[in-house]
């Protein structure tokens, strides 16, 4: 099951990535000099690293509740 997970998230997660490029490439800004550059390219990939964050996070507090969820409703062995 961790192997299923794990390969939704990565599936999740290059889809993620390439759908943010394409966006982010449709609207980009005209770039007048190296500072607007850096500022953007700066900006751009520090939002896509909050957003990969906050959704890794809530990832794994899924999985752990589904796990715990999981845990308490299996039937005990004796």
């Amino acid at each position: 099951m961790a192997d299923t997970t794990n390969n939704i998230l990565l599936l999740a997660y290059y889809l993620f990535n390439i759908g943010y490029v394409v966006i982010q490439f449709s609207y980009w800004e005209k770039v007048t000099g190296i500072e607007s550059m850096i500022a953007s390219i700066a900006l751009k990939a520090g939002l896509l690293i909050m957003i990969l964050a906050v959704t890794h996070y809530f990832n794994m507090l899924l999985i752990y509740f589904l796990s715990k969820k999981i845990i308490n409703h299996s039937p005990l062995k004796t």
